[in-house]
């Protein structure tokens, strides 16, 4: 029964999911798919960054991006919302990326093709219950991968290099050592059995109002003001090119259309009750020219898009210096070839851009630019029913309003600061009266009473797992550990405007002597796994410092906040 309960835990899917996205963040990065400027070079101004002592060119690096989105779909199969701050975060997962790339490199790290196949199969997005599932391998390439732009080879030269980062990351796995003493505190955090009995003490519990001083709503803001500081943005100028002038041009023959419905077959299951779902087990699949019209659809879709981007790409031609630097402005080359430019308002990362199908794309090439000749403008980037060029007129940069400016927002920050405070003051208090009529013989709901509060009682659990179904779990978990039997735990905060005071009521400890034994393989196996995920993550941060890493964007942010300031 332990055995099982505990074989459940480690195979949680909160516990593993928590254990992937560590990895990813470590190592694989993501980026929604969208297009820069106007390539690659040796030039600073084209550079990304620095990865021992050689420049790593601004193409490189969203390929790299590309890449690492790709492989994020693989593993979890759903995409990813970029805001600034996650974009921080995805951006340093995808340097140490090709930092560790660099090192394989160095040290001749390579992946057999056998390697290569073995490592496709292996996706769970590949798998079904009889093992690697063809046709699922062969929807994801012919439907998701041309829409993103990739081809098979590049899918292969992908996972060649994932074997390689593997074989380097085997490399730290080995210093991954558990001690008994680690297995032993392990196994008790599950093993052992707690009873609380707990309550919650909320603002109902403050005696007086809360209030702030003038001079403290100033001190805040003199301290904390990185908090109001508002986001990078850029105002920028762009042509489109819808889809629908070209939809007439578009044929699509039947034998193409076939061809799309065969090799996209999971597209077109039949729903349960539907007239052309069978009786039988087997999957039943919609006839082809029930949905022929759909495929035709959106074969024209694609069709004309590809078109419109061809045009797209005559315009970001013309915008090109030419041999001597010279080239069109951006409503020179438009008006020459009678195309109508349109304005945004200036807007950050995570803006919302509602004339913009297809915004994520269109914002990640917007901030891709810079205010230079050759990189002022963006290479075409692909919507869901029109290209779009892009062209940067002002970037900018992030800055902290004046005090009158947000002095509502510093006003109400401080009042939940001290709102806070004034919780904690009295939840401390509370608990401390509580503990001390507890330690002279009364019970804890009685030594709640003059306080209003009416505690609950859990029922037995293991501080891994908390009490099922109980929103207040992690928060019983923690206290659980923190306090003796029969005794009170020091209050923990919850959701900002609430405190746990818990008391332990029972507790039986796990039986190393009968119990321990059995569960020791899969102890060693969870904490390995779980000091392994620690090493990588520690890896791929000594290996940017190793390599002398440079983020030349990051440094021209950087460089830019110090201007305005001066």
């Amino acid at each position: 029964m332990m055995l099982a309960r505990f074989h459940k835990i480690i195979q949680s899917k909160a516990v593993w999911t928590a254990i992937c996205i560590l990895i990813c963040i470590a190592f694989l990065g993501f980026f929604a798919p969208g297009m820069g400027g106007s390539g690659g070079g040796r030039e600073r101004s084209r550079a990304a960054g620095e990865l021992y002592g050689k420049e790593i060119s601004s193409r490189e690096f969203r390929s790299a991006y590309h890449d690492v989105y790709l492989r994020y779909i693989l593993m979890f199969g759903r995409e990813l919302s970029i805001d600034e701050r996650m974009d921080t975060l995805l951006r340093e997962a995808a340097w140490q990326r090709l930092a560790m790339l660099r090192k394989a490199d160095r040290l001749d790290i390579r992946a057999s093709d056998e390697e290569v196949r073995a490592a496709i199969r292996s996706q769970p997005m590949f798998r079904g219950e009889q093992g690697f599932n063809r046709t699922r391998y062969d929807n994801f390439v012919n439907a998701m991968l041309p829409r993103m732009g990739y081809s098979v080879s590049a899918l292969e030269s992908l996972f060649r290099d994932e074997v390689r980062l593997q074989k380097l990351r085997f490399r730290p796995a080995l210093a991954a050592l558990v001690t008994p003493g680690e297995v032993r505190q392990a196994f008790h955090s599950y093993a052992d059995e707690y009873e609380l009995e707990y309550a919650l003490v909320t603002t109902n519990q403050l005696e007086e109002p809360v209030t702030v001083a003038e001079d403290r709503v100033r001190a805040y803001y003199q301290n904390h003001a990185d908090r109001f500081k508002m986001p990078e943005k850029v105002r920028v100028q762009y042509v489109r090119f819808p889809v629908e002038p070209y939809l007439d041009e578009v044929e699509v023959a039947e034998e193409e259309a076939r061809r799309f419905y065969d090799r996209n077959l999971e597209q077109y299951r039949a729903e349960s009750g539907q007239e052309e779902a069978s009786t039988n087990d087997a999957p039943a699949y919609l006839p082809f020219e029930q949905v022929r019209g759909e495929i035709e659809t959106e074969l024209r879709r694609r069709r004309a898009l590809n078109l419109a981007a061809d045009e797209a790409t005559e315009l970001v031609i013309d915008l090109t210096p030419g041999r001597e630097g010279k080239a069109p402005a951006f409503e020179q080359a438009a008006e020459g070839r009678g195309l109508e430019i349109r304005t945004l308002p200036a807007f950050a990362r995570d803006a919302d851009l509602k004339p913009i199908a297809s915004d994520r794309a269109f914002i990640e090439a917007a901030f891709s630019l810079q205010n230079t000749a050759d990189r002022y403008f963006s290479d075409a980037v692909a919507g869901e029913d029109a290209v779009y060029v892009i062209a940067l007129e002002k970037r900018l940069p992030s800055f902290v309003p004046p005090f009158d400016t947000v002095e509502a927002q510093v006003r109400a920050a401080v009042r939940r600061e001290a709102r806070r405070e004034a919780l904690e003051a009295r939840a401390d208090l509370i608990r401390d009266r509580v503990a001390e009529a507890v330690s002279g013989g009364r019970t804890f709901a009685e030594a709640l009473k003059p306080f209003g509060l009416t505690p609950e009682r859990t029922p037995p659990f293991s501080p891994m797992q908390g009490p099922e179904d109980d929103p207040l779990a992690p928060w019983l978990s923690t206290a659980a550990t923190r306090a003796g039997e029969g005794e009170i735990a020091s209050p923990l905060p919850f959701r900002g405007d609430r405190y746990l005071i818990a008391h332990v009521a029972a507790y039986t400890p796990g039986d190393e002597s009968g119990t321990l034994p059995g569960l020791r393989p899969e102890l060693v196996s969870f904490l390995r796994r779980d000091r392994i995920n620690r090493l990588l993550t520690e890896a791929g941060r000594y290996t940017l410092e190793e390599a002398g890493f440079r983020d030349y964007r990051a440094e021209r942010e950087a460089e830019g906040e110090q201007t305005a300031e001066d």
